[in-house]
C-alpha cells in the first residue's frame, strides 16, 4: 500500500511540474511573439526615419559644408565647420544636424 500511496504522490507531483512547464512554455511563447512584433514595428519606424532623412538631404551633415546664409538681408557664405567652432553654442546646435 505505501508504494501505491509514494507513487501517486509522486505522479501528481509529476503531473503539476508538467502543468507548471506547460503554462510557462505557453508565456514564453507568447512574450516571443510580442517581441518579434515589437521588432517588428521598430524595423518600420526605422525604415520610416531613414526615408525622412533621406527626403531631407542626406543622413549627416558635414563639416566642410558650403552654406549660403541670410543675415538680417546680408547674404553669407560659410563653412558648416565655422559655425561649429563652439560645439555647445546655439549655431553649433543649429548647425550640427544633431
Amino acid at each position: 500500500m505505501m508504494k501505491t500511496s509514494k507513487s501517486s504522490v509522486q505522479k501528481s507531483k509529476s503531473d503539476k511540474l508538467n502543468s507548471t512547464f506547460a503554462s510557462l512554455e505557453k508565456v514564453l511563447q507568447d512574450q516571443k511573439k510580442d517581441l518579434e512584433d515589437s521588432e517588428r514595428e521598430l524595423e518600420r519606424e526605422r525604415q520610416s526615419f531613414q526615408n525622412e532623412i533621406a527626403r531631407f538631404g542626406g543622413s549627416e551633415a558635414k563639416s566642410s559644408d558650403v552654406l549660403n546664409l541670410n543675415v538680417g538681408g546680408i547674404k553669407m557664405v560659410v563653412l558648416r565647420r565655422t559655425l561649429m567652432y563652439e560645439p555647445k553654442s546655439m549655431l553649433a546646435s543649429k548647425f550640427s544636424g544633431r
